[in-house]
């Protein structure tokens, strides 16, 4: 159970990290229309500290909410790392209420995610690959910086199917393997999240319906 529970926490922060990425990759489009492919993906390269390559479709629409649609986004993993690639995302919607993109708390309004592959490794010190080159030091709870997270991304609708996060461990060698099949989730009007998850891990099944929340928690 705790396993289960560390897979998702490390799954669902990777999956909000995505969402920043790409919300920056919508203000690089506003501002830098006429910038090809190759710019965009060396610009989130550099701003994430991880290697992104955009292999396939992407399209924006945009209105009171921009939509995205992307396909075959590719996050490479460490030199050291056991697999190739540390995130694989074989197709991404999301919808984001635009006027909150100048607001403390991002809103997207439905987030649609396909044939998503994390692998999360250590190395024989313990070290992430998901730690990047740019990735900043967690602060100390109590510091002013704490209090100063910036923005914050917030999901009112997300189905998240044919996913598979492994997480392998540098020291004992021993890959554990977490298979979504589905994962859905719905902000209901009093604040609650509704979600249900169907999958496995290691082969085992995993099952879970309930409420959780809400958000301000």
């Amino acid at each position: 159970k705790t396993l289960c529970l560390l897979c998702m926490k490390k799954f669902l922060k990777w999956l909000l990290l995505l969402v920043v990425i790409l919300v920056v990759s919508l203000f690089v489009l506003l501002t830098n229309p006429g910038l090809f492919k190759g710019s965009i993906e060396q610009r989130l390269s550099d701003i994430t500290g991880y290697q992104i390559s955009l292999e396939g479709e992407l399209d924006l629409d945009i209105g009171r909410r921009i939509q995205l649609t992307a396909d075959n986004i590719h996050v490479s993993a460490p030199d050291w790392a056991i697999h190739q690639n540390l995130l694989d995302i074989g197709h991404l919607k999301l919808s984001v209420v635009t006027g909150t993109l100048f607001e403390d708390i991002v809103v997207l309004d439905s987030l649609e995610v396909n044939g998503l592959k994390l692998n999360l490794e250590t190395d024989a010190e313990g070290k992430g690959n998901w730690v990047g080159a740019n990735t900043p030091a967690a602060p100390v709870e109590g510091d002013d910086e704490v209090k100063k997270r910036g923005k914050q991304v917030v999901f009112s609708n997300a189905e998240v199917g044919d996913t598979i996060l492994t997480l392998r461990n540098g020291n004992s060698v021993v890959e554990n393997v977490f298979t979504v099949d589905s994962l859905k989730h719905h902000q209901k009007q009093d604040g609650m999240m509704q979600a249900t998850l169907n999958g496995n891990l290691n082969e085992r099944i995993v099952e879970y319906t309930g409420t959780i929340g809400p958000y301000e928690n």
